[in-house]
């Protein structure tokens, strides 16, 4: 695909994921419901499986920016656009060094799909840990209420800590499926459509 093809593609979908960042189509997660699923990564990865790694990655850094703009805390933003750069940067290693041992297309897509979960949780949870207990330790106090607030009683830091890594494992994983298989979806109705002109 030509290089302008792809800036074309990539404006398009950083875009669009601004405009669904501005719809704030969210949905809070169970007990921790400051996390919120939201359907602004998909441009990201439609972007990914349209022309690559770098430009998926260019719509992500597009829509961290507007979340930095409309935002007054850069935490939030920053987090999205790690979740979101990890996932494809293990999708991107899977794809770059198994795709010319692998001869199925749904094999290769199941493996993709779970390097980049894996990448996203571990990451994510590297981050979290670092968040919580060095940069910024009054965050884990709103974990603690939010658990109280979900009867899950957990008393010491570790606990708390624990529960949430946890409880961010399984957004981060559901996030990744969420964010994968509609772009699958986008992208061969895309490309369909682009073989018929």
């Amino acid at each position: 695909m030509r290089k302008v093809e792809a800036i074309t593609i990539t404006a398009m979908m950083g875009s669009l994921a601004i405009i669904l960042s501005l719809a704030r189509i969210q949905i809070p997660f169970p007990i921790l419901t400051y996390l919120k699923v939201d359907f602004a990564e998909i441009p990201s990865f439609i972007t990914y499986f349209l022309v690559g790694f770098n430009w998926g990655t260019i719509c992500a850094i597009v829509h961290w920016i507007a979340l930095m703009l409309r935002s007054g805390n850069p935490i939030g933003p920053t987090m999205k656009f790690l979740a979101v750069f990890t996932n494809l940067f293990g999708m991107y290693v899977v794809k770059r060094y198994l795709f010319p041992y692998l001869k199925k297309e749904k094999l290769l897509l199941t493996l993709e799909a779970t390097g980049g979960i894996v990448m996203r949780v571990v990451s994510m949870s590297i981050l979290n840990i670092v968040i919580l207990t060095i940069l910024f330790p009054y965050y884990l106090e709103i974990s603690r209420n939010a658990l109280n607030l979900a009867g899950i009683k957990a008393t010491s830091n570790e606990e708390v800590l624990t529960w949430t890594l946890v409880i961010l494992g399984i957004f981060n994983s559901l996030h990744a499926i969420i964010s994968f298989l509609p772009s699958i979806i986008i992208t061969k109705t895309i490309k369909n459509v682009l073989k018929t002109r």
